[in-house]
């Protein structure tokens, strides 16, 4: 399944991918010419080398803290990161700081009330790293409080890939389930549970940034909420 923003990327765009990762996005090799990708990463440094890629090792949801980011950027996107950060506010926030104003953001959340994201911390002592737990509606206000807009937004699915291919029972010390029986579950999950047969992992979103606000004035609003 295509990304919205694939098809809509401009030659000469600068991209930030917020959580980029080891391994980097598909994505990547489907841009035009002349663009060129900014990823930031806080602990996975990119074992790929590409001539219009460049890694910065930062905290994302910090980017707001850096000048020369300010309007920066005609796309960022920050697929899979949402749910890990403890300070979702403040990555909203930095998004804002780093994209132009009338420039997209492309988010992928996984939607806290279905199966794969309760499995997925079910399956992880540690929870995985799904530290925030989000629904469409709670999302998007999120957003909508930091500048945004919804452009569009569509069910995302899931291929169980991050079961069967990226969980390990040793990592986990988990003696009492055999790889072959973890292959059969996955194999189960992606039989039944697929987006033709009504079942979704998240949500696809895109937005426009519409307005902005300064730092002061962004403290100020999180500091009434908390009270």
């Amino acid at each position: 399944m295509e990304l919205f923003f694939e098809e809509i990327v401009q030659e000469g765009w600068l991209i930030a991918d917020l959580g980029c990762g080891a391994k980097g996005s598909e994505w990547y090799h489907k841009l035009p010419e002349n663009c060129v990708i900014d990823g930031y990463d806080l602990f996975f440094p990119p074992n790929h080398e590409m001539n219009n890629f460049n890694f910065f090792q930062e905290d994302v949801t910090k980017l707001y803290n850096k000048s020369e980011l300010k309007n920066k950027y005609d796309l960022v996107v920050a697929d899979n990161i949402f749910e890990h950060v403890k300070e979702p506010e403040e990555l909203a926030y930095s998004i804002n700081h780093i994209l132009k104003m009338g420039g997209l953001t492309h988010i992928g959340i996984p939607d806290s009330t279905n199966i794969t994201d309760k499995l997925y911390r079910l399956i992880h002592p540690d929870g995985g790293g799904h530290i925030q737990q989000f629904t469409r509606g709670s999302f998007i206000s999120l957003m909508n409080r930091n500048g945004f807009d919804l452009v569009n937004m569509r069910e995302w699915p899931d291929d169980w890939t991050w079961l069967s291919d990226n969980f390990s029972l040793d990592d986990y010390n988990v003696s009492h389930l055999t790889n072959s029986e973890l292959q059969f579950i996955a194999k189960v999950l992606k039989k039944e549970f697929t987006l033709q047969k009504g079942y979704f992992y998240g949500w696809e979103l895109m937005f426009v940034k519409v307005s902005e606000e300064s730092l002061q004035d962004f403290i100020n609003r999180v500091i009434e909420k908390i009270k």
